[in-house]
Order: C-alpha cells, then structure tokens, then sequence
C-alpha cells in the first residue's frame, strides 16, 4: 500500500526489537520511496546501537528514496570510521540521491581514498549527480523544449 498510514506503521516497525522486522520496514520504506522517512531514517543511521547491517540497509534505503535531504547527513556520516563495505553503500547512496552538496564529498573521495575501489565507487556516483543535476538543469531551463515539439523556421503560413 502506498498509504501514509502504511508508512507510520513501518516507521514504527522500525523500533520492533525483531531485527527482522525492522529490516522489512526499512527496505519497504525504501521500496515505497517514503520521503516522510527520511528523518527517521537519518536518525537511526546515527544511534550508536544501530548494527552495521542495519545502517547498510538504511543507506539502501534513503538512496532509493532519494530525498535530497539525507545527502548532507549521509555526508556526515562519511566522516566517521567506518567500515569499507559502509562507506560503499553509502557513497552510492550519495550518487542514488543525486543531491550536489555531495559532489565535493564524493570528488574527494574519488581522488584521495586509499581503496580503489571505493575510489571507483565514488566516481561512479559523482558522474550520477552530475547527470542528476544537469537533468534537472534542464527541466527548470527549457520545459517547453521538453514537452512542445519547436516550430520550423520560416515564415508563417
């Protein structure tokens, strides 16, 4: 369902103390792209009883969502010492969301990272903001262009 009562329920789903349960209520929120759970989401990123497999979950689900934002937070939860497998997901959370406050993050960490593979993953997400961004450069600039064929020049008839 993609009721906003649906969403209450899963946000509460997400306390459960079944960590199976709240992994089904953060890949539906996910899946049901749920802006109205972004902060809750954001916040449980930062609970320090929050399990590593349960932030990488989280991370999956706020770059489905793609609310632009959870690019600062996500940002911010880069800085912290994480693990490889982490800082992957939630770099490509970062390039999911699309958001450009996380190109300078994400341009760091493609040219700086001691991993090349999380260096890789970094330039991969970094050309979707970009992508993102001039996209949507070019809705707000030309809409008639987009929906309206143009006229051929000339005289008219």
């Amino acid at each position: 369902s993609k009721d906003a009562k649906g969403v209450e329920y899963l946000i509460q789903a997400m306390g459960d103390p079944d960590e199976r349960v709240q992994v089904k209520a953060i890949e539906m929120l996910g899946e049901m792209r749920a802006t109205d759970a972004t902060p809750v989401l954001v916040q449980h990123l930062f609970i320090r009883q929050t399990r590593p497999e349960i932030r990488a979950r989280i991370l999956a689900a706020l770059g489905k969502i793609g609310d632009a934002s959870a690019a600062r937070p996500i940002v911010e939860f880069l800085q912290r010492d994480l693990d490889k497998s982490t800082r992957g997901t939630a770099i490509y959370a970062l390039g999911d969301i699309g958001a450009a406050e996380a190109a300078p993050e994400l341009k760091k960490i493609a040219e700086t990272d001691s991993d090349p593979t999380l260096r890789r993953l970094a330039r991969e997400a970094l050309g979707k903001v970009q992508y993102h961004q001039e996209a949507q450069e070019k809705e707000v600039k030309a809409p008639l262009d987009t929906f309206l064929p143009k006229p051929p020049p000339g005289p008219p008839q």
